[in-house]
Order: C-alpha cells, then structure tokens, then sequence
C-alpha cells in the first residue's frame, strides 16, 4: 500500500441565516449555504504523472491516458472514457476522444488571429476531426449549495428546499444512445435546407454540422448521412456527449397546519400538526436540456443509461403531550 500522492484542497464556504420578514401573522425566514472549493493535484507517488480514479489500482505511465473503462459507463466502439488525476491539474478531468478545433497559421507556422480559430473542424468527409486520450474537461463545480425556505402565515407553514450546482462537467450515455438508436429530436425533422435530415444527402437531405470549420477555416458546407453520423461517427466521440452539470433542483416542498388549542383542549394532545410533502418535485433548471436529470447522475462525472428519478410523497402528523 502507498500514499498515492498529495492533493490540495482549499476553498470557502458562506452561510447565511436570516428572518427576511417578519409581522404578526407572517414571517419568512431564509436558510442560505454556498460553497466553493478546488482541489488540485500537486504529486502523484513515485514514477507516477497520473492516476486513474474510475478504476482503482489501475495507473498511468509518463505517456498519459490511455484507453479504459468509464464508471458505469460501458466501452463503447471499443474505446473508453476515464477520469484521471494528473499532476498540476484540477482533480477529476474527463479524458477521452475529443473533437479537433482550428487555429490559423501563418507560412512559417505561427498562429495567426481568424474568426474561425477555436471553431470544430470536420474532414473531407463532412464529419468530426478529433484525437483520442484529451483533456475534455473538469468534473469539478465551480460552486454549489442550497436554499431552505420556511414561510409562515398564522396556522400554516409551507418550507421549502432547493439546491443547485454551477459547473462542472458529466457524460451523458442516455444522450448518446437517444440519438445512436434515431430516437432523439435532434436526428429527426428538417435541415437548414428545408429537407428531412433523414433523407438521402444527394436529394438535399442529411446533416450539416454548422459548428464546425473545413481544413483552411472556410465554414462546412458539407451535408452527411444523418444515420452514418449518429450511429456511427457521433457515437462514442466523448467531448459531444460531455455536458455542463449546473442545474437547480427543488427537493423538498412540505405544507404543515397546526391545529388550533381550542380543538385539542379535551385530548391529551399540547399539540397537533399535519403536514403534506413531496422530494424531489421537480428539477427548476437544467443547462443540458430535457431527457436527463444532471443531479441523479450516477456517479459525479457520469451517467451510464439514466432511470426515471423518482419522486416521493409524504403525510407528516406530530402530536406533543
């Protein structure tokens, strides 16, 4: 057994507790915790320059990432997605194929400004230049916490708990297999041409990737088989199915009543209180769009085919003697 290196954490953390309003019938009274916090890298054990972390046991030499399994998601086209801890870096980056970008230069091979520098790149082809074993991105927030509300009005009580997370990066296998089946929106319905993407590129249908550039910068104008691209050349490209994780979440609305003294006076009962709740209603905001609930990933960089999640009903009664 080793000490498989030394890792810096530092960060801050902000709480907040206040009685926002407050009268003779109401008050509200609002619960804030934010935090923020990075944790870097700073030496791996001997002979070591990174250390996979979705495999425990299993390393790497000075070369870098190689291919391997990712937590809970599967290898897919016989490649894989890790996640790794490299000296000087952030810990926890998403390695993989990642999607090649433009940088203009000029005859002796400076680089040079463009408006199309930093644009993806596709090949003759019409489809994705990329390279595998990259630095795709951090899985690591940068910053997350949780409001708690609780209102009051006379009789009744209404609390209520949100959380949410801003940034960070996950990988999304439902995403990737919605569309490598023909099951998602984006490979159905009509191109920038007016024609169903799934027809035949040669009678005006197929696919144009908008976002990307040709070798000498020029924009794509290249349209391709829409089932060749998202069964095939999409289908295991790890940066196009990494995703930013901010989200808010509610996770709690409870709605309680104390009962009146007056109907507890011939019971043995100080007090009584009923209370309606529900976990995990509803997800308030979601960067990566509909289909996937970024925080019921099911580990923090990744989700491996993601299950409805599953909300909760609750009746909460209290009595005091």
């Amino acid at each position: 057994m080793i000490n498989a290196g030394n890792i810096r954490s530092s960060g801050v953390e902000l709480h907040l507790n206040a009685m926002a309003v407050k009268s003779r019938d109401f008050s509200w009274e609002i619960d804030v915790n934010v935090d923020k916090n990075r944790s870097k890298v700073i030496e791996l054990a001997d002979n070591l320059k990174a250390y996979r972390l979705d495999n425990i046991g299993a390393t790497y030499g000075n070369q870098g990432a190689q291919s391997s399994p990712f937590a809970g998601v599967p290898i897919f086209g016989g490649s894989g997605l890790t996640l790794v801890a490299r000296e000087g870096s952030d810990w926890g980056v998403i390695v993989g194929k990642k999607i090649r970008t433009y940088q203009a230069l000029d005859a002796a091979g400076n680089k040079i400004d463009s408006p199309s520098n930093g644009k993806r790149m596709v090949g003759p082809d019409g489809f994705y230049l990329y390279d595998a074993g990259q630095d795709i991105a951090s899985v690591l927030p940068d910053f997350k916490g949780g409001v708690f509300n609780t209102f009051k009005y006379k009789a009744f009580t209404l609390k209520v708990m949100f959380d949410f997370v801003v940034g960070g990066k996950f990988y999304s296998t439902t995403r990737m297999f919605n569309a490598g089946s023909g099951l998602s929106e984006q490979t159905a319905g009509l191109n920038d041409r007016g024609k169903p993407k799934r027809d035949d590129p040669s009678t005006g249908g197929g696919v144009r990737l908008d976002d990307a550039v040709k070798a000498d910068g020029s924009p794509n104008d290249i349209y391709v088989d829409a089932q060749t691209l998202y069964e095939t050349k999409l289908f295991d490209l790890n940066e196009y199915w990494t995703y930013d994780k901010t989200y808010v979440k509610m996770r709690e609305i409870n709605l309680g009543y104390s009962l009146p003294g007056l109907l507890l006076r011939k019971t043995p009962f100080k007090t009584a209180s009923i209370a309606f709740l529900v976990r995990n209603p509803f997800l308030i905001y979601s960067k990566v769009g509909g289909g996937v609930d970024p925080s019921e990933t099911s580990s923090m960089w990744g989700e491996g085919g993601q299950l409805p999640p599953v909300r909760s009903y609750g009746v909460n009664l209290k009595f005091s003697f």
